[in-house]
């Protein structure tokens, strides 16, 4: 059955090419769609988000130059309409129930006229069924109380974080284990092992008690060793951080490390990227985090490009200067010896947009809080990497970290880039449990008494 699909603004800033994605329905783009990728191609605080909304303004501007190509002089109530060649059809719409405005209206008219739009057109024709979609789930809740609209996320780029790289594998044979701490390469079909995506990690537990870290690479089991290993003066304090270290110094160009605060995700990919810089493997560090991270601060924020974002990537310096101590410099010579690093651009911090476009050899990059990137955004950092360069994308894809209103915990840059990534022998990557996160005491009493706050309420009951 044909269906009427009302395309929210953000559906167009994270794919702007949705409006082809809907096969044979009627897809409706509100002026105030239009209207608000007009005021946001020119949003100097968001060049990613800008980016897009021009991206999705051109291919609003093909769809109607095709259109009026075609015109012939009838005007519909349903506005200048694209007919698609498998029956589905794109209509530009101004209309809109404005009988409701004064009612609905608020802080954000672009989305009281959306809302009004789907009204309109369900009204229409109340037999086919209208479709408000939105990643906004203010906005949606709003549609479905004030006027029972039937409301759905956009679909299209949703990918669950089901693939975590690494596993656990019992009962292996002891004969094989004792290979594999011998040094040697076990084929995986010896192990009974089908299923491997290349570089997976394995902890190995065999059927005689023994233990042993692997990595599966081109139908072999290789094991790894890393329990005595020492990068930057940091030393890893678990097995989840043993193979987080393997990847981010290994030779692939591409390491992925995925979970939740306090695991040291960050901490060990600066040792690794210091370790680079130290042995000449590279010239640079360059530093990464999404623009969401900074639009709402960048522009109010004083001086150039570097001194604006400096303030906002502390957790670097804190880890950096961590790393720093740990190598053997005295605390009041750790703030010297960074500036010196920075002086001379042996570590580089840059906003995500000034990498677009470009070609980065012989660096060490880490994009942190990875999950806040959309997918197209995180397409645009896997090809930045040029010769003798290694990009290490790292974050938490859980729904209450991130910070981007256009992304969720199944449709973000991070996501995307794991499931794209899975089985190529370019990539590693690992992920971490909430219980391989080190928090304090007092930051897990607080995680705990919010958990429990969520299930029983704040005056519920605590065990």
């Amino acid at each position: 059955m044909k269906k009427n699909y009302i395309l929210d603004t953000n559906v167009l800033i994270q794919d702007e090419e949705a409006i082809y994605r809907f096969e044979d329905n009627n897809v409706y783009i509100p002026a105030a769609v239009t209207d608000e990728l007009n005021y946001l191609k020119e949003d100097y605080r968001n060049k990613e988000r800008a980016a897009s909304a021009r991206a999705a303004n051109r291919v609003i501007r093909n769809v109607l130059n095709e259109c009026m190509a075609n015109y012939d002089g009838e005007d519909s109530e349903n506005g200048i309409v694209y007919h698609k060649e498998n029956g589905g059809s794109i209509h530009f719409i101004e209309s809109y129930s404005k009988e409701y405005m004064d009612t609905l209206a608020t802080r954000d008219p672009f989305d009281s006229e959306i809302i009004l739009t789907a009204v309109y057109v369900r009204d229409l024709d109340e037999d086919i069924p209208t479709i408000l979609v939105t990643n906004d789930n203010g906005m949606a809740n709003r549609a479905i109380a004030r006027f029972k609209l039937q409301v759905e996320e956009y679909k299209n780029q949703m990918v669950k974080a089901s693939y975590k790289g690494r596993r656990e594998l019992k009962d292996v044979p002891g004969d094989a284990l004792l290979q594999l701490l011998e040094g040697n390469s076990v084929p995986l079909d010896e192990l009974g092992i089908t299923d491997a995506s290349e570089n997976e990690y394995f902890s190995l537990i065999g059927d005689n008690g023994r233990f042993c870290l692997a990595k599966a690479s081109k139908g072999l089991m290789e094991s790894i060793n890393m329990s005595e290993i020492k990068i930057s003066g940091i030393r890893p304090v678990n097995n989840a951080q043993r193979f987080a270290f393997d990847a981010l110094l290994s030779c692939c160009p591409l390491a992925i490390i995925q979970g939740p605060a306090g695991t040291g995700k960050t901490l060990l990919a600066l040792a690794a990227g210091m370790e680079f810089l130290k042995e000449g493997k590279v010239r640079q560090l360059l530093l990464l985090r999404p623009n969401v991270m900074l639009d709402d601060n960048d522009a109010a924020l004083p001086g150039n490009e570097q001194e604006k974002i400096d303030p906002l990537m502390r957790p670097y310096w804190d880890n950096l200067k961590r790393i720093l101590m740990a190598q053997g410099y005295e605390y009041h010579k750790v703030n010297n010896k960074l500036i010196s690093l920075i002086s001379e651009e042996k570590i580089r911090v840059e906003s995500f947009s000034y990498i677009r476009g470009r070609n980065i050899s012989d660096t060490y990059i880490i994009c942190d809080e990875s999950q806040n990137l959309l997918r197209k955004h995180a397409v645009g950092i896997l090809t930045r990497p040029g010769e003798n360069s290694k990009l290490v994308m790292i974050g938490d894809p859980s729904e209450d970290q991130i910070d981007n209103p256009y992304v969720n915990q199944y449709t973000n840059g991070l996501v995307y880039a794991m499931n794209l990534m899975k089985d190529s022998e370019y990539c590693c990557q690992t992920s971490f449990l909430e219980c391989e996160s080190k928090r304090s005491a007092l930051v897990k009493d607080v995680v705990f008494r919010i958990q429990n706050e969520h299930l029983h309420g704040l005056n519920g009951k605590r065990n």
